[in-house]
Order: structure tokens, then sequence, then C-alpha cells
């Protein structure tokens, strides 16, 4: 009796260390060390590109060296990579370092969000270390909710705003015509593209009363049936100050707002480069410059 119980012990303890050895569980990165914080921000610049600010504050006494970061969360099919080689953050500095965001993954749960960094405190040896970044201004969420919308809308269509600007006189003054080219995907179902908004830098005008306007209006479903079309904006400079472009960050991102399976929502249509500076030049044009 006594032998056949410590025969199941010894099978026990040999399943569980193959269960251990077969789980491909990945070694877990130790923290980061005491005084090393991390927060994540966008700012208006990192909009078009689908960047995120990582801010590693350095609350140490040494300087602190990061020779890679990679930011890492559910909401998106891949980890995001730094792109420099290496930075030192001084005693009490903190430093931005920008990670490219990748293509959503929206049948989501809750999500995790981790940073993981390759580094060295003083002069000691390099060490790889994990945290949880804070997010002070709740940005990740709004990504996502961003994200999955424009991701319901795309799967219909194709809104580009790729064709050069065209300037026009309208009773003496200097307008411009930019078309958004709309190219459906053919996918089952449909959405609404139900108008355009203005921006910052650029008024929209009324064609037919010359009056500036918010929103362009559109009303049309999208769905397999619809040909590709262009929607034809008549735009204006909605400020003229010295600061205009130089300050300009959303200015050449057009909002249009759309009715998809996930809702109603906005989709952020960029420029591409060559029409960003062609709106540019029609600006200072236009304003005199």
């Amino acid at each position: 009796m006594l032998n056949r119980r410590v025969l199941w012990v010894g099978i026990a303890v040999l399943l569980a260390g193959v269960i251990a050895g077969c789980s491909g569980a990945p070694a877990v990165a130790p923290s980061l060390p005491d005084g090393v914080s991390l927060s994540v921000y966008q700012s208006r610049t990192d909009l078009g590109p689908r960047r995120l600010q990582v801010s590693v504050t350095n609350g140490t006494a040494e300087p602190l060296t990061i020779t890679r970061l990679v930011f890492d969360a559910d909401q998106f099919v891949a980890p995001a990579e730094w792109a420099k080689d290496s930075t030192t953050i001084a005693a009490g500095a903190t430093a931005d370092l920008p990670v490219l965001l990748g293509a959503p993954a929206c049948a989501l749960g809750d999500p995790r969000v981790r940073v993981e960094l390759d580094y060295r405190l003083g002069d000691r040896a390099e060490r790889t270390g994990r945290g949880i970044p804070d997010d002070p201004a709740g940005r990740l969420p709004e990504i996502h909710e961003e994200d999955c919308f424009a991701a319901s809308v795309i799967e219909h269509t194709a809104i580009e705003a790729s064709t050069l600007p065209r300037e026009i006189l309208v009773e003496g003054r200097l307008l411009a015509e930019l078309d958004l080219t709309i190219t459906p995907t053919g996918s089952d179902g449909s959405v609404v593209v139900d108008g355009v908004l203005d921006t910052v830098l650029l008024e929209l005008v009324d064609p037919a009363r010359g009056m500036a306007v918010d929103e362009l209006p559109v009303d049309t479903t999208i769905d397999p049936a619809t040909e590709p079309f262009t929607v034809t904006l008549l735009l204006a400079p909605a400020r003229c100050d010295a600061h205009a472009i130089a300050e300009d960050k959303r200015g050449t991102i057009f909002p249009v707002r759309a009715t998809s399976e996930a809702g109603a929502g906005i989709l952020f249509v960029s420029s591409t480069d060559e029409v960003r500076a062609g709106l540019y030049n029609f600006v200072r044009r236009s304003c005199g410059g």
C-alpha cells in the first residue's frame, strides 16, 4: 500500500513537471527600478502618423540609458518598437520616446498594456524590465474606439484626399476646390457617408451662397453596388494670421461623419504630403502672403 502511494505521488510530480515544461510560458521580465516610471500620451502632431509618445521618467539618482523600448497593448495587432538605438535620461528628467502604432485589434476584452525596456542604470550592467504605463488623459481607450470605428467604415469604402487642390476665383476671392475620392470596396453590408466637416485651417464654402458652413452634407449610402465617386470641397482659409501654417497640426485632416454597423462617428481623412503642401500654398496666396 505504501509503495503504491509513493508511486502515485511520483507520477503526479512527473506530470506537473511535464505540464510546466510544455506550457511554453515566457519568462516575465522583472519590474523596473524604483523611481523609473512610465506614461503615455498623444499630441496633435502624433495623430496623423498614428504615433504614441511613451514618457520615461528617471526618478533615480543616476543616469538611465535606454537601448530598447517596446510598447505592447492588446488593442493593436502587433507591438510597437521605438526606432532609435539609445538615449540617456539624466537623473530627475523625463524623455518622450515615440512609437508608431500598428493596426487595431477590435475583438477585444479588457486590454492589457505594458512597456518593456532594455536599460542601464549608471554604470551597471544592462538589464530588461517591464512596467505598466499610466495614461493620464485616457487616450488609449479613445484610440481604440476611433480605430475600430474607422475599420468599420474602411471595410466598405476608402476615402482619400490625394488629388491636388485647384485654385479658382469666385467674385474676386481666391478659393480652392479639393476632391475627396470615395471608392467602395464591394464588401457585403453598407456604410453611410453623412458629411464632411471643416478644419481649424480651412473653412467650407457653400458654392450656392458663397458663405462659410460647418459641414458639407453628403448623405450617401455605400454598398456593393455603389460606383466610385468624388465629393468636391470648396475651401477658404479659416485663419490668415502669421502662425496659421507654422502652428498647423490638423488643418489638412478632414473629419468625415459616417454611420456604420459600429454606430455613428468621425473618420479622419489625412491629406497626402503633396496635397498638404498644395493646401498650404493656397492658404498663403489666398491670405496675400
